[in-house]
């Protein structure tokens, strides 16, 4: 584990305010520790977007109070999923009739949080909304697994996951799914969401909600029995998280040609590339730097792209790559900002 300082050094600007970088780190237990130092650089011809610097979903972060610099500890994170059940719950819809969390909803059993249906006139409606508290790292993969059953045949249910970023419950899209209840009343079924695009709109400050509803005629028991969440974290070395706060696209990449690098004879394999998908950015290898300015990336409106870092070295030491990313308005190859990006490579 290294503590990597981590400063942001900027000037004020008018034009273009559409970029802010989410610093994300992601260390790898077989790879060196390393760390990079971002610093901003007003073009000529375009001024600066504005920057916010804020606490990494996977770093212990300490912004300073003029907010331009921050220290980041990066400790080391699983590869496999993480487990989680619900903590909390909330009855939306309907009664609450009996069951406790996560205790009915961790294992398909005979025991089953139940709530029951309400409603003047048909049909009659029950839902209710599950919380899970989870690690503030980043996903990378959502797997939300639900057994229940319901006491009345053939329900219209839903089950959605909360998606922060939009401040609501999804009508569509991997956080949404329905499905008709069994003909046969009492019958367990399993459900499953899988949340691959853009999962860090579905977690926020460690909280995970997913709502399932149903409705039909006549009055109902929903019984709720494995409620069962796996999370997948990011599994490359360190990530720059980059989200365009804007309703329209631009253009970056990375360049390190007009800029010097040393100590890099020691360096097997440096990577640099924005992932997902693949474009890689900057490559040293065997010592060599072999790819300086990478390929023009569209970033889309209200987008968001990572650039994951691999590094392997033949020996210890301290390396330095500069690089700059370049920020361009879309249909525009001169006019573009550019942000300093020193890799420290330990």
């Amino acid at each position: 584990m290294e503590d990597s300082a981590v400063n942001i050094l900027g000037r004020s600007g008018t034009s273009i305010t559409a970029i802010c970088l989410l610093l994300v780190f992601l260390l790898e237990p077989a790879c060196a520790a390393k760390y990079y130092s971002p610093d901003l650089r007003s073009s000529s011809l375009v001024s600066a977007p504005s920057v916010i610097f804020q606490a990494g979903n996977a770093a212990s972060n300490t912004i300073f109070t003029n907010s331009t610099s921050a220290r980041v500890t990066t400790p080391a994170l699983p590869t496999s999923p993480a487990l989680y059940f619900p903590t909390s719950y909330n009855i939306v819809t309907g009664t609450y009739s009996s069951g406790t969390v996560p205790g009915s909803v961790n294992a398909t059993d005979s025991n089953y949080f139940i709530t029951g249906s309400v409603g003047a006139v048909n049909p009659q409606n029950a839902a209710t909304e599950f919380i899970f508290s989870v690690t503030t790292a980043g996903p990378v993969q959502l797997n939300l697994t639900i057994v229940q059953q319901y006491d009345k045949s053939s329900a219209s249910v839903t089950i959605q996951i909360f998606n922060y970023t939009g401040n609501a419950y999804p009508t569509s899209g991997q956080g949404y799914s329905t499905y008709t209840s069994s003909g046969t009343a009492g019958t367990d079924e399993t459900q499953q969401l899988t949340v691959t695009s853009n999962p860090q709109f579905y977690t926020s400050a460690g909280q995970v909600k997913v709502k399932i509803s149903a409705s039909r005629n006549a009055s109902w028991n929903q019984k709720a029995n494995l409620v069962r969440l796996y999370y997948y974290h990011a599994v490359y070395d360190y990530v720059l998280k980059i989200v365009n706060q804007q309703a329209t696209a631009y253009n970056i990449k990375l360049d390190t040609s007009t800029l010097s690098q040393t100590n890099i004879g020691r360096i097997s394999n440096f990577t640099a590339w924005f992932h997902n998908p693949a474009s890689t950015q900057l490559q040293a290898l065997s010592g060599s730097l072999t790819t300086q300015t990478g390929p023009t990336y569209t970033l889309g409106a209200s987008a968001t792209v990572f650039l994951a870092v691999r590094l392997t070295t033949t020996s210890s030491g301290l390396s330095t790559i500069d690089s700059y990313l370049r920020i361009y308005p879309t249909g525009s190859t001169t006019t573009h900002t550019d942000y300093r990006l020193t890799f420290n490579l330990n």
